[in-house]
């Protein structure tokens, strides 16, 4: 349940929180966990919740995994060496053009 709060709105995750630790809090194995939990991803300045929360992201694999079944295909085996990665890689970055931006 804890992953799932990345997937709210941000408004909502004090509140979903809420109703996990309500859930865990009679669990005494849980206590340190969710001791880590509000340290580490609820109050932590240094990774606010905007950092981690991912509701309304774009976020699909599918490219991805697009991607590694081409680079398959052209090296012909699953494993190459690295010689032939490192060139194969070369002319793929040939072929591509990055568009960086800044997040917001």
């Amino acid at each position: 349940m804890v992953s799932a709060l990345a997937y709210l709105p941000m408004e909502l995750i004090d509140d979903a929180w809420s109703i996990v630790w309500g859930n865990a809090f009679s669990i005494d194995k849980l206590t340190p966990f969710i001791d880590y939990f509000v340290e580490q991803w609820m109050v932590n300045t240094n990774m606010p919740i905007k950092v981690w929360n991912v509701h309304g992201q774009r976020h699909r694999t599918n490219s991805v995994e697009g991607w590694n079944s081409k680079l398959n295909a052209i090296t012909g085996r699953n494993q190459s060496n690295v010689h032939l990665l490192v060139k194969i890689l070369k002319e793929e970055t040939q072929k591509v053009s990055f568009n960086l931006k800044p997040e917001n």
